[in-house]
């Protein structure tokens, strides 16, 4: 006898045997198969349905508490993933800047790169903040989420986010901080638009998040 058919005869035994048990305890094995599939699924009940959007949850200012690792009694609207402190909070910067007077030799692309060119002094200003917090000096470097590699979905945004050292989005990204590739630009809104293929939101878009996105994350 070859080896392939002992195989076959030894498949075939066990599927034989299989058969004779769930033949010989139906309900228990019906039983056992129907937990084990629950038991399988139930993480699935977790995600969210196609179509869904993400999960908006809002604390107060007032009296924040950070949440506990365990859930305790009662969540009520609280989400189950809101547990254990922040990795991380959100600080928005919004500068508010307008062209005025406005000159009939300004062309329309003048409206955005003037308030845009206030962007690079602010970015230094940031970099040089320092922060004392009683035990002594500390510097951006110390306080701010760093990052250090791009996940692979986001490496077509390598020239635009930042692959190293803090994770500090500005319109500035657009030309890579350098405020040299900025005065060169011709076109800065079609500079804009080469990131943004589906439609330039353009307010969302030169202030790196929706103001009312700024907090926690």
């Amino acid at each position: 006898m070859t080896v392939r058919e002992r195989l076959r005869e030894k498949i075939s035994a066990a599927f034989y045997r299989h058969g004779l048990l769930c033949a010989s305890y139906p309900v228990p094995i019906i039983l056992f198969t129907s937990a084990s599939i629950l038991a399988c699924c139930y993480p699935l009940l977790r995600l969210p349905l196609p179509g869904t959007g993400p999960v908006e949850f809002t604390t107060r200012v007032r009296d924040y508490t950070v949440p506990s690792h365990e859930p305790q009694g009662d969540l009520g609207e609280q989400p189950d993933w809101y547990r254990g402190p922040p990795v991380a909070y959100i600080q928005p910067v919004l500068v508010k800047a307008a062209v005025s007077p406005w000159d009939s030799t300004l062309v329309p692309v003048d409206v955005f790169r003037s308030p845009l060119g206030r962007v690079f002094s602010l970015l230094e200003e940031i970099r040089n903040h320092v922060h004392d917090d009683g035990s002594g000096i500390r510097s951006l470097e110390a306080l701010c989420l760093q990052v250090t590699d791009l996940l692979p979905g986001l490496r077509r945004m390598q020239r635009v986010l930042p692959e190293h050292g803090c994770l500090l989005v500005s319109p500035g990204n657009y030309w890579q901080n350098q405020r040299e590739l900025f005065d060169s630009d011709p076109d800065l809104l079609k500079t804009v638009h080469q990131h943004e293929p589906k439609g330039l939101h353009t307010s969302a878009t030169l202030r790196g998040r929706e103001g009312r996105k700024g907090g926690k994350g």
